[in-house]
């Protein structure tokens, strides 16, 4: 599938995530209601789909096994940005829970 859509924003994908890495406690409260194809970012969608999986299978989403399932895969984000990288940089993001469903509604806001 091909994108040619311009991103609403990329950090806005980055923050959901951030508050998803951040927050697992409100997992199960925003990803039924992501849409697929949300993300415009393909790594990002990655991610959210790591998490997902992740929260699914093992109950908690934890960095190591999130950057392991996502190396596994064989994804790459750029040839100079490693995964754990940019994984770990969206813990490096503040989340402020009071708006995290403004981002959410956003992040869907043109799927």
């Amino acid at each position: 599938m091909t994108k040619d859509f311009l991103p609403h924003s990329l950090d806005v994908e980055k923050y959901c995530l951030a508050a998803l890495l951040q927050h697992p406690e409100i997992i199960s409260d925003y990803i039924p209601f992501v849409k697929a194809g949300a993300f415009y970012n393909e790594f990002n969608e990655i991610i959210f789909d790591s998490v997902k999986s992740l929260h699914s299978t093992l109950g908690v989403v934890e960095k190591v096994l999130l950057i392991q399932q996502i190396n596994n895969l064989g994804i790459t984000v750029k040839a100079d940005v490693s995964v754990e990288d940019y994984v770990l940089g969206l813990y490096g993001f503040t989340v402020n829970l009071e708006s995290v469903a403004k981002y959410f509604r956003e992040l869907n806001k043109y799927h």
